[in-house]
């Protein structure tokens, strides 16, 4: 099986970024409308998703689905290493990453009888600029490890305060909603890696719920679903 990316390589490498930052190995399913992952971190705080459309490759020759178990991290790391195109190989045994007469190359791992993973659903929608929670995450990471999210009166509120510090930034948002839960910085900067996908983040969060994150335009899909830190202080 070979596909091979070169005007949308940037896109598959912020998104294997992404992944690497939340899970090491884990399935790739190859199917003949694009490429899919679901899973979940080692603490089950995380739960990560993507969809790769057929259309984002220059050459996608897929017609039976194959799944395969890999190490995230090397495919992401020789991926970083392509400058112009990447040209992958897939069979059960073996990952080939190339671009012209470099090639990189790994065995895949076994596989044994997964459960399938729900991707859960909660919460009321809205949506946000993706600079805008870029900058607040950065912010706030100045200042603690967690960052509370707020919303009320049709505004989005970023916070976080330290036992000498504090931090608050507001948005407007497109939800009524009265909500408020706390998250890990780190998991937000973690999705934010693929900051190049979409100028806006579609988002769904309740009261002391996860928060899910999203992603999207016509080539690429991904999402994250965060657990919240639960008691919001």
């Amino acid at each position: 099986m070979e596909i091979k990316l070169s005007n949308q390589l940037e896109g598959f490498k912020a998104i294997m970024s992404t992944v690497v930052g939340f899970v090491k190995e884990g399935s790739l399913e190859f199917k003949p409308d694009g490429v899919y992952l679901r899973e979940m971190d080692s603490t089950q705080a995380v739960l990560v998703d993507f969809r790769i459309d057929k259309t984002a490759f220059d050459i996608y020759n897929v017609t039976t689905p194959l799944k395969i178990k890999m190490d995230f991290e090397r495919l992401s790391n020789y991926l970083s290493n392509m400058v112009e195109f990447a040209c992958l190989n897939v069979n059960e045994n073996n990952v080939e990453v190339a671009e012209g007469s470099k090639k990189f190359a790994f065995r895949t791992l076994h596989a044994g009888n997964e459960d399938p993973i729900n991707l859960p659903d909660f919460g009321l929608p809205f949506s946000m600029n993706t600079t805008w929670l870029t900058m607040a995450i950065n912010d706030a990471k100045l200042i603690a490890e967690e960052t509370t999210l707020n919303l009320g009166n049709r505004v989005l509120k970023v916070s976080c305060h330290s036992p000498t510090s504090e931090y608050d930034v507001t948005t407007p948002v497109d939800s009524d909603m009265v909500a408020e839960s706390r998250f890990n910085n780190a998991y937000l900067q973690n999705f934010l890696k693929a900051s190049r996908l979409s100028g806006t983040i579609q988002a769904k969060m309740g009261n002391l719920t996860p928060l899910r994150l999203t992603l999207t335009n016509e080539k690429f899909k991904l999402e994250v679903v965060i657990a919240s830190m639960c008691d919001v202080a």
